[in-house]
């Protein structure tokens, strides 16, 4: 059966404003994200796997297939995940990202799980 990954597109906040010295540097990033709108004890885990960086975008802004960390949590979590929601991505208690998904996808799970082990 298809999994569903979305495509998203991740600002990195700079470290004046509680951010990353660098975004990361691995194709695999995995961290805490919420929704925009909900309190910070509503985090789930997630996987980022990051393209390379577009210089054309700049430093701060890279795309990435999200995916859960922990997949049971999909039928709690996945129905917030539409175009243009707002996640913020923590480390810990701070806010590294703003990640905004930019659409879904249905992928077969070998794929989907590839470059996320």
């Amino acid at each position: 059966m298809p999994e569903t990954t979305h495509h998203t597109r991740i600002q990195w906040l700079p470290p004046e404003m509680g951010g990353r010295i660098q975004p990361p540097t691995g194709p695999r990033y995995t961290a805490t994200a919420r929704f925009a709108e909900d309190p910070l004890d509503k985090q789930f885990s997630v996987v980022f796997r990051l393209s390379p960086v577009q210089e054309a975008n700049g430093p701060a802004i890279q795309e990435a297939e999200l995916g859960l960390l922990f997949p049971d949590r999909m039928t709690e979590v996945g129905p917030g995940l539409q175009p243009e929601r707002l996640l913020l991505v923590h480390e810990g208690r701070r806010v590294v990202g703003l990640c905004t998904i930019v659409k879904a996808r249905d992928v077969e799970p070998s794929s989907a799980t590839a470059g996320t082990r």
